[in-house]
């Protein structure tokens, strides 16, 4: 067989895991990788856990086959959220695990998260210097030995209340939100086991389309159908699922979101009341929201450390709570891993015990400490260097500090954090100040400074942006529908639109029609304040036109439908 071209394969190997287009995974890669994994990770029984896609299925008979010649033992967990995989890593004694998934949402994408015995995520770097030192790829014969399938909901549900008590729970209603991912149906089912909670469950079919909206939380416009559903549904509050379950954004009882950093605070206060004696560690991205909540400062770990490394740290160190700015929350209870049913169970049990909301919760934080986020695409041959020669320049009396990935400046009034990417063209910038005055005068310099040298974007992942972003104005993207019919296919978005000016849209050119009653400046705005649904029926027509649709197939193979190509109504 041919070896793959590690050209190509190297730039899979990213910080957040490992992960690319799926036509770079073939089987001469998948194998390689995989043989990589077993000689790093010196496993001999291995767990896995995949996602919805079909190719996540196919690859775990690629790894069962393959284990099967290497003396390796494999059981499938099937579908399940990345803390339940953790969870059975070390529970059930395995020697290492694998969620076959990539770590964002990404259409056409493929990807792998490895673990150790432990469940630390293992160093992308050995696994890729492992990689490329393998040079015989065996030939697989196609058929895939019996794979143990095991189930640990019952222990992981047992296990993650030990230190919960709900029978002192007052009753809550909660809106899970899973955007179709793999992370919802699974914790609803959970919840829904615990008597005091009404568990109202949304979008937690999963489906790789991701059909309502991306499951992708550092992008909050995500969240505008939960914080719709949580005023309909008069609930407590509400969570947002990323597509692999985990990651979760919450939004209080009046549909707010809460800001990753305000809910880490707001645990500070939980966990310090329930265990004094915590350590408690927090990257250096924001320092002030955390460390002003904590009493005994001897207690205060300063992680300067990456996302993968976090974990492994806050162990060695016996830290009872480790976080970072995007909402990692790592317990020391539940064995230093992802777990969303204990974060629910410590909220709820500290809302029950204080008689209080959510809102009510977050509101002094919030109010005390203001934090602003930042998303930078750099112009060529600009790069994270240009950034801090610049912003230097106007801040020149603050502070400099290195730090994993990027720099501090640091003021007696506020803070700035930059980081860099695997993808060196993006940086992303956190503000903290005690004042929000101040918060936006020093935004404001900050987005003066860099307007020479880089393009300001909404805050997400730039992997979000590259392969989703349109370079269209609203109306743009509206006529582009419009001109498709992509309503009637998918009316989830467009249609409150479109009932803006009810059937008169079938005898006049819908945006005409509309700037007759509203006028020019009337549809400008509607539309901009519908970017987000645009951009969200876009990506489905985009996936709707490059799918194996029967339509599709209709068009490519009969002459007289090839007009449909390029003209679909």
């Amino acid at each position: 067989m041919d070896l793959p071209d590690s050209t190509n394969i190297k730039s899979l190997f990213k910080k957040q895991g490992i992960l690319g287009p799926q036509e770079l995974f073939n089987d001469d890669t998948l194998i390689k990788i995989i043989l990589a994994y077993f000689v790093v990770a010196k496993c001999k029984n291995v767990i896995i856990a995949t996602d919805m896609r079909q190719k996540s299925i196919d690859t775990l008979n690629l790894i069962s086959q393959l284990a099967d010649k290497n003396g390796v033992q494999v059981s499938s967990l099937g579908m399940v959220s990345v803390d339940q995989l953790l969870f059975a890593i070390t529970n059930n004694n395995f020697d290492g695990g694998i969620m076959i998934s990539p770590n964002l949402p990404v259409k056409n994408y493929f990807g792998f998260r490895f673990f150790d015995a432990q469940a630390n995520l293992i160093e992308n770097e050995l696994i890729l210097n492992q990689f490329l030192q393998e040079s015989n790829i065996p030939i697989l014969d196609g058929n895939s030995p019996v794979i143990q399938s095991i189930s640990i909901t019952k222990d992981f549900f047992f296990n993650t209340l030990k230190n919960i008590d709900p029978i002192v729970w007052k009753n809550h209603k909660i809106v899970i939100d899973a955007g179709n991912g793999i992370g919802g149906e699974s914790l609803c089912k959970l919840l829904e086991k615990i008597p005091q909670l009404n568990t109202i469950g949304q979008f937690l079919e999963p489906n790789d389309n991701f059909m309502h909206h991306m499951p992708f939380i550092e992008d909050q416009r995500n969240s505008k159908e939960l914080s719709e559903s949580i005023k309909t549904n008069n609930a407590d509050f509400g969570i947002l699922i990323n597509h692999d379950g985990d990651r979760i954004l919450f939004l209080d009882d009046k549909g707010d979101c809460i800001e990753p950093a305000y809910l880490s605070a707001f645990l500070i206060n939980i966990i310090k009341d329930k265990n004094p004696d915590y350590k408690i560690g927090f990257s250096p991205e924001l320092k002030w929201v955390f460390e002003e909540n904590i009493v005994r400062k001897e207690n205060i770990v300063n992680l300067d450390s990456s996302f993968r490394e976090i974990k492994k740290v806050a162990k060695e160190l016996d830290i009872g709570f480790a976080t970072d700015s995007n909402g990692l929350l790592l317990f020391k209870d539940t064995n230093y891993s992802i777990n969303s049913l204990y974060l629910i169970s410590l909220i709820i049990e500290h809302l029950s015990n204080k008689n209080l909301k959510l809102s009510e919760c977050i509101f002094e934080i919030k109010n005390n400490f203001f934090i602003s986020k930042y998303l930078y695409f750099l112009n060529p041959n600009e790069n994270i260097d240009s950034v801090k020669r610049n912003l230097q320049i106007v801040f020149e009396s603050s502070t400099e500090q290195e730090i994993h990935d990027g720099f501090v400046l640091d003021d007696p009034n506020f803070r700035i954090s930059v980081l860099s990417f695997d993808d060196s063209r993006f940086v992303k910038i956190y503000l903290e100040t005690k004042s929000e005055l101040l918060a936006q005068e020093v935004s404001l310099k900050i987005e003066n400074q860099l307007v020479s040298i880089a393009t300001k974007k909404y805050f997400t992942d730039p992997q979000i942006l590259i392969n989703f972003e349109y370079q269209m104005s609203p109306r743009e993207k509206f006529e582009v529908l419009l001109n498709n019919f992509w309503f009637t296919w998918n009316p989830h978005h467009i249609l409150p639109i479109i009932n803006l000016y009810g059937d008169g849209w079938r005898k006049n050119s819908p945006p005409e029609a509309l700037m007759a009653s509203f006028g020019k400046e009337k549809l400008a705005q509607l539309l901009l304040s519908k970017d987000w649904e645009l951009d969200q029926n876009l990506r489905l027509f985009d996936t709707y036109l490059s799918s194996n649709s029967k339509f599709t197939n209709l068009v490519k193979g009969e002459v007289k439908f090839k007009i449909f190509e390029t003209n679909p109504i």
